[in-house]
């Protein structure tokens, strides 16, 4: 039992120093530095899928949607989390390559999820306004918990 007990702390302490508890922020200039491109994405509802925000009923997303797995957000305790512009949605995505942050979906004041923003991210931080038309109507639907998404980052 006691070396069970050691092996699980091992694992814990390793786990955790791969993660990094960040900000908004610094969370943004990490995507734009230098190393950006090499961060770690993982996308676990690809475009098409269901997905429930909280305790909202579940629909398919038009877009991928993923965390940056080794990037903690301090609001939930998990990886910070990334929307794929839908047009871009669909790839094999596992790291962030080319893609830029060019937008955020904020939850509202009062829902009790408030700093669990979703990181929206496009190539080469370009988003087309197809794309921001298609989060805007998505997000719209759930309005009781999302402010409109919002393209100034």
């Amino acid at each position: 039992m006691k070396l069970i007990l050691e092996r699980w702390n091992k694992f814990v302490n390793e786990a955790e120093e791969k993660s990094s508890s960040v900000g908004y922020q610094e969370m943004l200039d990490l995507i734009k530095g230098e190393d950006g491109s090499e961060i770690k994405i993982f996308i676990d509802v690809p475009k098409g899928a269901k997905k429930g925000f909280g305790s909202t009923e579940k629909r398919p997303v038009p877009f991928d949607y993923g965390e940056f797995p080794d990037y903690t957000n301090d609001a939930d305790g998990m990886g910070w989390d990334l929307i794929i512009a839908p047009s871009e949605s669909g790839k094999e995505w596992n790291k962030v390559g080319n893609l830029l942050p060019v937008g955020k979906v904020k939850y509202k004041e009062g829902s009790s999820k408030e700093g669990n923003d979703k990181i929206v991210m496009a190539s080469g931080g370009e988003i087309s306004e197809e794309d921001k038309e298609a989060l805007k109507v998505f997000f719209d639907g759930i309005s009781d918990r999302f402010e409109a998404p919002s393209w100034d980052v």
